[in-house]
């Protein structure tokens, strides 16, 4: 199952995790950190008239009762399993260069992604010579990160 960490280290040398049924405190070694976190950037590996395929979503909430966390897309947030959810490369603060080139963003120049614009579909990129929005597509990893 899927929670929610609500405290950082109690004197014990616990954690108190907030899952579906109920809180409980657990040593650090015994979770597993899920596949992805709030904030972080998904697919649903589905589509619908609401969620075309490809959207990135942003997650913004936990998991309710049923275990299911909420994805922000472009026309509204709805809750899915999180198995129904694949987290992509591309994060907050990923180090990134852009797919094309122009004068504001020379060719090969590495930006790091500042925000995400769900409701856009875009990111927001710092580069040296400034911020722009580009399309998640537009995007490529850069192989070195912090």
């Amino acid at each position: 199952h899927m929670g929610e960490v609500q405290k950082d280290l109690t004197d014990q040398g616990r954690v108190r995790v907030q899952f579906p049924k109920g809180k409980w405190n657990f040593k650090p070694y015994q979770l597993v950190r899920a596949p992805f976190q709030l904030h972080s950037l998904v697919l649903w590996t589905d589509s619908s008239d609401e969620i075309a395929k490809g959207e990135v979503g942003q997650v913004i909430k936990g998991p309710n009762d049923e275990g299911k966390v909420k994805v922000q897309f472009a026309k509204d947030a709805w809750r899915f399993k999180p198995e129904d959810l694949f987290q992509i490369e591309t994060q907050l603060h990923s180090f990134v260069t852009w797919d094309k080139h122009d004068e504001d963003v020379p060719k090969g120049d590495v930006g790091e992604v500042k925000k995400v614009i769900v409701k856009e579909g875009r990111l927001s990129v710092r580069f040296p010579k400034g911020t722009w929005k580009f399309k998640i597509s537009q995007l490529k990893m850069y192989h070195l990160q912090r």
